[in-house]
């Protein structure tokens, strides 16, 4: 098993530690022929093999502005502008696998907080409580003809919106708990999103260690974005073993030595693994047991691997939890060896001498 290739050259202790706008401004004072697009429009990975395929020495320039690279969203600015004088509903959530999937799918058919009483036309803007503190989507309140109370999806912020920035464009500090907005503040809040889009600021973020297990909020961010910038409208997924467990869906920085970079936020983004608990695990710190386990037959069920080895009778000695202890009835047929972590299957598999090994 291996994580997704990082670039051609891999690591280099100098252009690494470069920020985004010095790596462009050497592509520029180089005129380096051949590239494929704008230097703006590249990753930071693709800017260093770039670079390293030019084959010259540093010579770093100054920029006028920050050069952002944010991917491509569809975001109704103009609708925006047009919803001024209507009530809001700030709703300030957990960065949830759950929210992010209302959001992706605009699954919005359930009013989100029953404390609240809301009418045809309110807005309600939802900010995830990240490091930063990030706005991630704005829906309206509609109304059939049956008089059916649901929301409309108007848009989801996959490029960052930082509330900090938002603050400082609206001259006012933005509740961390869900509540109604008093209306100057809420056409403020409007106009300075639709300013945001227009014009968007770099957000730096200095992401630190990257470990199994990490639940920091700079981690959580990552990971949001991550999700969201992905465009699927399928179940999310481990970016290695595929499989799909919400709960264990961690950000990896695929970026070894250089984790205490300060960087805009999109280039972290670029960096981001989205990978499973086990196999972040297996990113940082393999263990013998665990290369074993991913040696062993997948699930033909559901695909996982790792499975867990059966051992059939009532042995007297103590196992790990890699083993599944099944008693003394055996059914007829042949015996599973191995159950299935995720959905719990049992299989075994049959290898003939002259043909490759079938799941059953």
């Amino acid at each position: 098993m291996a994580l997704p290739a990082i670039r051609r050259h891999g690591f280099d202790p100098v252009y690494d530690r470069m920020d985004r706008a010095t790596l462009i401004a050497l592509c520029h004072d180089r005129a380096m022929p051949g590239l494929g697009s704008r230097p703006e429009n590249m990753t930071r990975r693709e800017l260093i093999d770039a670079i390293l395929d030019s084959e010259s020495s540093p010579a770093p320039g100054p920029t006028d502005d920050y050069p952002l690279r944010r991917p491509h969203q569809w975001v109704p600015t103009a609708r925006l502008s047009e919803l001024t004088g209507q009530r809001v509903l700030w709703r300030f959530a957990q960065a949830t696998l759950g929210t992010l999937r209302a959001l992706e799918r605009a699954d919005t058919t359930a009013l989100p907080d029953d404390r609240f009483p809301l009418r045809a036309g309110d807005l309600v803007l939802t900010a995830v409580n990240t490091s930063p503190a990030l706005l991630l989507g704005i829906d309206q309140v509609v109304q059939d003809e049956a008089e059916t109370t649901a929301l409309e999806h108007l848009a989801t912020f996959s490029n960052p919106l930082s509330l900090t920035q938002l603050e400082a464009r609206t001259g006012n500090r933005l509740p961390r708990a869900t509540q109604l907005l008093a209306m100057p503040d809420s056409n403020r809040l409007l106009a300075a999103v639709t300013d945001a889009l227009a014009t968007p600021a770099p957000i730096f973020l200095t992401a630190g260690d990257c470990a199994a297990g990490a639940s920091k909020g700079s981690y959580r961010t990552l990971l949001t974005l991550a999700l969201l910038q992905s465009g699927t409208q399928e179940e999310p997924m481990c970016q290695v073993c595929e499989r799909y467990n919400p709960s264990r869906l961690e950000a990896h920085l695929d970026r070894p030595g250089t984790e205490d970079l300060h960087l805009e936020i999109q280039d972290h983004i670029d960096d981001t693994v989205v990978l499973c608990s086990d196999c972040h695990a297996m990113a940082h710190n393999p263990t013998v047991q665990q290369l074993g386990g991913f040696t062993r037959p997948a699930c033909p069920d559901c695909g996982a691997p790792n499975p867990m080895q059966i051992i059939w009778g009532e042995p007297a000695i103590a196992f790990d939890e890699d083993v599944v202890l099944a008693g003394c009835v055996m059914s007829s047929g042949p015996t599973p060896r191995w159950q299935c972590r995720e959905c719990e299957a049992r299989y075994w598999v049959e290898s003939a001498r002259h043909a490759p090994e079938q799941m059953f």
